[in-house]
């Protein structure tokens, strides 16, 4: 039939254009050094040595990239104290949340609030032992 050819040829040459498609899922554990990014239907949690964050569900575009906010918090060495500033490098705060999923391996960059840019390039399924700072 005509139509299926058609279908088929058009198939084939948008699959030689190159064009990169959104992994389908990013559900599932992603780890780098000192990181483990850990995301699900209803959103991500960060968890690091000496930080944590999380945030809301992620919605991949065709380019692979997302945008989220959330929350990020910070630790020290010791014993934490219940009255610490949500300041950064004393407490917790708003974050954001840019990344970019080529297959296995995500680029993430954490903006927290009032404080530098942390990037983090993770592997899907990468194992991590964290070594907390408390």
């Amino acid at each position: 039939m005509p139509t299926i050819r058609n279908a088929m040829l058009l198939g084939a040459a948008f699959a030689m254009t190159g064009a990169a498609s959104p992994p389908a899922s990013l559900s599932g554990v992603w780890g780098a050094r000192g990181a483990i990014l850990t995301v699900g239907v209803d959103g991500a949690r960060l968890e690091q040595d000496c930080a944590s964050g999380s945030f809301g569900p992620v919605r991949v575009d065709a380019h692979g990239r997302f945008k989220a906010t959330g929350r990020f918090e910070t630790f020290q060495p010791g014993p934490q104290r219940a009255d610490m500033d949500e300041a950064p490098g004393g407490g917790g705060g708003n974050a954001r949340f840019d990344g970019v999923v080529e297959g296995n391996t995500m680029r993430l960059t954490v903006h927290p609030a009032g404080a530098p840019a942390q990037d983090l390039t993770l592997t899907r399924g990468m194992r991590v032992k964290l070594i907390r700072c408390y």
